[in-house]
């Protein structure tokens, strides 16, 4: 123990103190309004995300009270499927008319670039879950791919 305890203070007296380069000095105008900015991207991202299905819901409702239950079953997966391509193309409409074409570089976290790259790849996110599995290995998926610019 008292080995242990001398090779300790050898190396904490030994050790170099290396000073901080960056400070951190309190919240600046720019930051408070990206997280503003933010704040108002996830209400968005909410919206845009939770209500991306509602109008199959709607159809498929109003269905379900008009017709019989054997049309509601063959119309089932055509609306679906038409909706997971509406959701596709207001996904793509929504990145081009806010982030256009990505470039690569170095971008400060509270910019403007960033808040756009990041509402962008929120909205990516939710349609890789629940879109993208559907439509996976498909011309229409491949598609979706190309018209975002790979």
């Amino acid at each position: 123990v008292d080995e242990l305890t001398i090779a300790m203070k050898e190396i904490s007296s030994s050790a170099e103190i290396v000073p901080m380069t960056q400070v951190w000095r309190g919240a600046s105008p720019t930051s408070l309004l990206s997280w503003v900015c933010m704040c108002i991207g996830l209400l968005l991202q909410a919206v845009i995300c939770e209500f991306a299905f509602l109008p199959a819901y709607y159809i498929l409702f109003a269905l379900y009270f008009s017709y019989p239950f054997w049309v509601l079953c063959v119309c089932l997966w055509p609306v679906m499927i038409g909706d997971m391509l509406f959701t596709l193309a207001i996904y793509v409409s929504l990145k081009w008319l806010i982030l256009g074409q990505r470039r690569v570089g170095s971008y400060p976290v509270f910019g403007w670039y960033y808040w756009k790259w990041w509402f962008v790849h929120a909205i990516e996110h939710f349609i890789e879950q629940h879109v993208s599995g559907v439509l996976a290995n498909t011309f229409i998926y491949t598609s979706f791919l190309r018209l975002l610019g790979a």
